[in-house]
C-alpha cells in the first residue's frame, strides 16, 4: 500500500558453541514473510538446510532434523542437536524474538509446564499450566488440535487462569507445535475410552429392564428382543432394541453430546451396536426411535444356588 512501511524480514545468524567459531546457525525470515529458511553452516559450506512454516525454534523437532540431516562425520547428531537447542533457548528469550512470536505464544510457552499425550480412545492432549500464581489443566480433542480454533484456546485459559488470553489461530497454531514438539505419550488413568461412562450408564439401566418379544414393548420403555432382526452387514441374528431415551440420557448426563457420531461409531466397532437406529411401524403409529445392541451387552441378573440340604441331623 503506497505511503506505508513495509516490515522486513527478519534475520539471525550466530555461531555454535562448539567447532571452534567455525560453525554457524543462520535464520531467515522469507521476503514473503511466509516461512523460514534455517541453515548450519561449517564456514561458507552448507551443512544442511530446513525449510519451515513457523519460526524454527518454537518446535525442538527442528533442531533434530538439522542435526540429523548434517552432512558431516566430524560431530555427533547429540552434539549438534544440543548446541542447536542451546541457540533456540537463547532466541526464545531474546526481545527481538517479540517481533515475530507474539507475546501471547511466549506467555503460553512460559506457562507450560507438562504436556502428557493420553492414549485414550479418541487420544486427547492434557496440559498442565501454571501461571499468574494459578494452576490447572486444559485437555484437547483431536478435533481441537485440528480445527486450531483460537476460541478454544482463549476459553480454557480464561477457564483455568482467570485472565484473557486473546490468542489468535496463528498463536494457537505455533503452541500446538511447541506442545507436540515436548509432549510425553502416557497411559490413560481411568477410563480408556471417553465414552467408557457413557457405556456403563446403558448397560446398567438395560440390565434392570424387562426383555420382551414384542415391538410394543419399546414404547413403554422396556427392551424388545427381535429373534430374526437384521443388522447392519444384512445378517439374520437376534437384536435387543432400546429406546433412544436411555442412550440419550446416559450421553446427557456424561455432557456428551447426543449428535457426536463418534460415539455410535465406537459402539459399532466394539460390537456393541449392531443395527442402524430406527422407528418400528405399529399400525398407524411408530415406536420411539431405538437402537439396535447386541444381546449380549445385557447383563443377566445372576441367580444363585438355592443351598443344599446337607443331610446331617
Amino acid at each position: 500500500m503506497p505511503g506505508r512501511d513495509q516490515p522486513e524480514a527478519w534475520q539471525f545468524s550466530t555461531t555454535l558453541g562448539i567447532g571452534g567459531g567455525n560453525l554457524s546457525l543462520d535464520i531467515n525470515q522469507k521476503e514473503e514473510m511466509d516461512g523460514f529458511i534455517t541453515q548450519l553452516r561449517r564456514g561458507e559450506e552448507i551443512l544442511s538446510t530446513l525449510h519451515t512454516e513457523r519460526e524454527p525454534w518454537i518446535s525442538k523437532k527442528n533442531a533434530g532434523e538439522l542435526a540429523s540431516n548434517a552432512k558431516s562425520e566430524e560431530y555427533k547428531v547429540k552434539v549438534l542437536n544440543d548446541a542447536i537447542l542451546e541457540i533456540f533457548e537463547d532466541i526464545k528469550a531474546s526481545p527481538d524474538v517479540q517481533a515475530i512470536t507474539s507475546n501471547t505464544v511466549m506467555k503460553i510457552i512460559s506457562a507450560t509446564k507438562e504436556v502428557q499425550w493420553e492414549r485414550t480412545i479418541p487420544p486427547r492432549m492434557v496440559i498442565f499450566l501454571a501461571d499468574e500464581g494459578r494452576e490447572g489443566t486444559i485437555c484437547l480433542t483431536p478435533g481441537d488440535l485440528a480445527q486450531k480454533r483460537p476460541v478454544k484456546l482463549n476459553s480454557e485459559w480464561i477457564s483455568t487462569i482467570w485472565s484473557d488470553l486473546n490468542a489468535t489461530k496463528k498463536d494457537f497454531s505455533q503452541i500446538i507445535e511447541y506442545w507436540h514438539s515436548v509432549k510425553e505419550v502416557v497411559e490413560p488413568i481411568g477410563n480408556v475410552s471417553q465414552w467408557d461412562t457413557v457405556i456403563d450408564e446403558i448397560q446398567t439401566v438395560i440390565s434392570a429392564l424387562e426383555v420382551e418379544h414384542d415391538k410394543s414393548a419399546i414404547r413403554k420403555g422396556n427392551l424388545y428382543l427381535q429373534e430374526d432382526g437384521k443388522d447392519s452387514d444384512g445378517c439374520i441374528r437376534a437384536i435387543l432394541w432400546v429406546n433412544n431415551k436411555i442412550v440419550i440420557d446416559a450421553l446427557k448426563n456424561a455432557s456428551k453430546s447426543e449428535n457426536d457420531p463418534s460415539f455410535s461409531n465406537y459402539l459399532s466397532s466394539k460390537e456393541i451396536l449392531i443395527a442402524k437406529s430406527k422407528k418400528f411401524r405399529m399400525g398407524k403409529h411408530e415406536t420411539p426411535r431405538a437402537w439396535g445392541f447386541n444381546p449380549d451387552f445385557r447383563q443377566e441378573e445372576e441367580v444363585e444356588d438355592e443351598p443344599k440340604e446337607s443331610g446331617c441331623l
